[in-house]
């Protein structure tokens, strides 16, 4: 059981695909837009007149990237899938997950990339189970200062204090769940009656960046102290 991304593809081409029919939606994105700055200046002597332009010096020829490789399989996948995103898109994505720790690891791994690509994420996902105790919420929920002072230092996740403090916080709130509800995979499909929501959406345009189920499962897990868990991360989620 995937944020707003900077730009986001969906699609309802997995209709076809034989390996998925579960969640038949996706909010994935590809693209980061670069930062834009804008400089205005004015140019000018002290009479007033304008001083010639300072000329440019020639830019260095850019080197050309190699091409992605492509995957044809004959197979229908949505557009965030790429060549690095197969693996996932045809094993892993809309499947129904009723395990603790692989719900828990969704939670991290969709509030990590708020602001990000979910092929960021992908690259690092050994890194985080790594430092993250294969995602064990009874460990995770143990860590103090000290290790998030070592996860600040540690390039194979996103270095982010926010974002590994809320990961230790959501373990803690992932015991209490499961203390209350038997479990946490118990408490999460709660929020759709225990069953998978199929979609059937013709076009892209259709698709919401969140449904009501996701608003309803964000604002109540907010209120229980979630963090990095809003509506289209918890819309990410629910299909991941």
């Amino acid at each position: 059981m995937r944020a707003i991304r900077s730009v986001t593809f969906v699609s309802s081409l997995l209709l076809g695909h034989p390996n998925n029919q579960h969640i038949m939606v996706s909010t994935r994105s590809m693209v980061r837009p670069a930062n834009v700055r804008l400089a205005a200046a004015t140019r000018g002597t002290s009479e007033g007149e304008e001083e010639p332009a300072k000329k440019k010096k020639p830019r260095s020829p850019r080197k050309k990237s190699e091409p992605e490789p492509v995957v044809d399989d004959g197979l229908h996948r949505c557009p965030w899938a790429g060549y690095e995103e197969v693996d996932y898109h045809d094993k892993e994505w809309g499947r129904p997950v009723y395990d603790d720790v692989k719900l828990f690891e969704f939670i991290t791994l969709e509030g990590a990339q708020a602001g990000l690509s979910w092929r960021t994420i992908l690259r690092k996902r050994e890194n985080y189970r790594e430092a993250f105790a294969g995602f064990d919420p009874c460990v995770v929920a143990q860590f103090g200062p000290d290790k998030v002072e070592e996860l600040m230092q540690d390039s194979g996740v996103i270095r982010h204090r926010g974002k590994i403090e809320s990961t230790i916080t959501n373990a803690r709130l992932v015991l209490e769940i499961q203390k209350e509800h038997g479990s946490l995979s118990n408490y999460i499909w709660s929020f759709v009656d225990g069953k998978p929501i199929i979609n059937r959406f013709k076009f892209m345009g259709d698709v919401p960046l969140a449904s009501e189920e996701a608003k309803v499962m964000a604002k109540e897990m907010k209120k229980k102290g979630f963090k990095f868990f809003g509506p289209t991360i918890a819309y990410a989620f629910m299909q991941a």
